[in-house]
């Protein structure tokens, strides 16, 4: 499983949803707007899945995270949960980024190294090479 910059936390507790209320990019509130329109109204894991109870089958995952982003603490919590659940995860936070920097490939060579990234897990977890 790969996420990219992944909102896991309906309930927006973590640290960086009010570190960074304003953004860059997203904003706190931005997120809960899209919350509001997609998330089931009790929080429960199905939608937001730091809240689930049991990560234990999860599959190995590629967690990328934007450093200037309120959605950062999400993947990085959510990496944390899975290897406490003994699955395979890779955190990778990208200083000095901000949700949704991957699509300023080629311009910004940092977002070219990120999706080098996910491409290269892609066809590692394809191939098996």
């Amino acid at each position: 499983m790969v996420l990219i910059y992944p909102a896991l936390d309906t309930t927006m507790a973590l640290p960086t949803y009010t570190q960074f209320p304003d953004g860059p990019v997203v904003s706190a509130a931005d997120m809960a707007w899209f919350y509001a329109h997609y998330a089931a109204p009790d929080h429960e894991w199905t939608s937001s899945p730091i809240h689930n109870p049991d990560l234990s089958d999860a599959p190995p995952s590629l967690i990328i995270t934007a450093d200037v982003d309120p959605t950062r603490d999400d993947g990085t919590v959510y990496a944390d949960m899975l290897r406490a659940a003994g699955n395979e995860s890779e955190l990778v936070n990208f200083a000095g980024t901000f949700h949704g920097f991957m699509q300023f490939a080629p311009t910004l060579t940092t977002a070219s190294r990120a999706q080098r990234l996910v491409a290269d897990e892609i066809r590692r977890r394809l191939t098996g090479s």
